[in-house]
C-alpha cells in the first residue's frame, strides 16, 4: 500500500511538471528587463532619410507556445507605431510569419512594450526564431534600444524585409519571449520516472 502510494506520487508529479506555467524561453534584458536606453538601432519608414527594419534571432529555451513578447523600443518622430513579427527561420534570416503585431502609441522615452500572442504558435527548443521590427508607417523614425548583457548579432532591411542583411556584429536589440512549456524536457521524465521504475522493480523483486 506505502508502494502505492509513492507510485500515485510520482505520478501525479509527472502530470504537474507537464501542465508547468509561463516561463522566459529567450531574454537579453539584464535584472529587471533593464537595457542600453539611450542606444537603439534605427527603425524608420521609407519616407524617412534612413529606412530600415531589424531582426534578431533567438532559441526558445524550452519548447512552448508563445504568450508575449517584450521589447525596448522608442518613437521620436512621425506615426507612432511598429509592426512586429515573430517569424521562422531560413537559412539564418527571417522567414514564414508565425504572427504579427501591431505596435501602437509608442511616444516618450525609450520603454518595455509587452505584446500578447493571439495564435500561439508552437516553438520548439531545437529551431531558431527571429523577432522582425518594422516600421508602422513611412513617417514612423524611432529605434530599438540595444541590450545592456553584451549580447551581439541583427539582421537589417531596407526594404521592409523583403531581403535581409546580416548578421551584423553589433549589440544585439533588447527583448524578451514568454510561453508556456508544452512538454517537459527529455532530463525532466528521466529524473521524474527513475523512482517509479525503481519502486516497481523492488515491488516485483518481493512479489
Amino acid at each position: 500500500m506505502k508502494v502505492n502510494r509513492w507510485v500515485f506520487a510520482v505520478i501525479g508529479a509527472m502530470i504537474f511538471a507537464g501542465a508547468a506555467g509561463a516561463a522566459t524561453l529567450f531574454t537579453d534584458f539584464g535584472p529587471g528587463q533593464t537595457y542600453n536606453t539611450s542606444t537603439s538601432w534605427t527603425i524608420a519608414g521609407s519616407g524617412t532619410a534612413f529606412h530600415q527594419s531589424i531582426a534578431s534571432s533567438f532559441t526558445p529555451s524550452v519548447t512552448a507556445t508563445l504568450d508575449s513578447l517584450d521589447l525596448g523600443v522608442n518613437v521620436f518622430a512621425g506615426t507612432t507605431s511598429f509592426t512586429v513579427e515573430i517569424t521562422a527561420d531560413s537559412s539564418g534570416a527571417p522567414g514564414a510569419v508565425l504572427e504579427s503585431f501591431s505596435l501602437t502609441g509608442i511616444t516618450g522615452s525609450a520603454t518595455v512594450r509587452s505584446l500578447t500572442s493571439v495564435l500561439h504558435p508552437s516553438l520548439s527548443s531545437l529551431s531558431t526564431y527571429w523577432i522582425a521590427v518594422f516600421p508602422g508607417g513611412t513617417t514612423t523614425a524611432g529605434g530599438w534600444n540595444w541590450n545592456s548583457v553584451g549580447r551581439t548579432g541583427f539582421d537589417s532591411s531596407t526594404n521592409d524585409g523583403s531581403t535581409w542583411s546580416g548578421p551584423f556584429t553589433g549589440a544585439s536589440p533588447a527583448f524578451d519571449v514568454i510561453g508556456t512549456p508544452t512538454v517537459p524536457e527529455p532530463t525532466t521524465w528521466v529524473l521524474l520516472a527513475a523512482p517509479l521504475a525503481a519502486m516497481l522493480w523492488f515491488r516485483r523483486r518481493r512479489a
